[in-house]
């Protein structure tokens, strides 16, 4: 009582994906944009990725 579970017990794992035609050419177009380094400084200052990690120069 109180577990959430999926759908049916014959489920163990979920795989996303894409659903549509639309939505793999916008994953695409995701995946290729630039993430400025300025970004990637603000997420290891703020604690959210290994301090240790080396983001993209």
């Amino acid at each position: 009582m109180g577990v959430n579970k999926l759908a049916s017990e014959e489920f163990v794992a979920i795989i996303p994906g894409a659903s549509s035609t639309d939505q793999v050419k916008s994953n695409v177009k995701s995946w290729k944009s630039e993430i400025l380094v300025d970004f990637w400084k603000e997420l290891k200052s703020a604690g959210l990725i290994y301090e240790k990690a080396q983001p993209p120069a």
